[in-house]
């Protein structure tokens, strides 16, 4: 008996979802997108501005941030620090909260992320894109609401 049988006819699903998290893993933190000719950002960073955006015009607080996106409180402290080092978001608390840090993107970083979604994330995701043209809409749905229950069951 295969000890992997388990998995029955996930198993490819599985390995391919284990083959990405490996490769992210080694190059989240790398800073490899050239935002411009002082600011590079890796994957981390970039996935931040990119929910800011997304959510902009709400209270983006670091821990819902953080807990959309997966990231360890901790880490995403050290994020937005590089990300307010180059000017790509600003951080501010509420005068009647004072522990609720809220970050927003300033208008620079709005900019940069335009400038380059072009440039490194629509060529890398076009491939992905183009791969699933053919799936209708609610298996799309299906199979982002089962990642969203495995991950959300992998946190605790």
């Amino acid at each position: 008996m295969n000890v992997t049988e388990w998995m029955g006819r996930y198993r490819p699903l599985v390995q391919e979802l284990v083959k990405y998290e490996n490769s992210y893993s080694r190059i989240s933190s790398t800073k490899a997108m050239r935002l411009d000719e002082t600011c590079s950002v890796s994957s981390q960073e970039w996935q931040v501005l990119e929910y800011l955006l997304e959510h902009d015009g709400e209270p983006n607080n670091m821990l819902t941030v953080a807990d959309t996106l997966g990231i360890a409180p901790s880490s995403l402290s050290k994020i937005t620090k590089s990300l307010i080092s180059f000017g790509l978001i600003e951080r501010y608390r509420y005068a009647n909260n004072k522990k609720n840090v809220i970050l927003k993107v300033t208008d620079y970083g709005r900019e940069r992320y335009i400038d380059n979604a072009k440039k490194y994330m629509e060529p890398v995701f076009d491939i992905l894109f183009d791969s699933l043209r053919e799936i209708p809409d609610d298996y799309l749905v299906l199979f982002v609401e089962a990642l969203k229950n495995f991950n959300n069951r992998r946190k605790t």
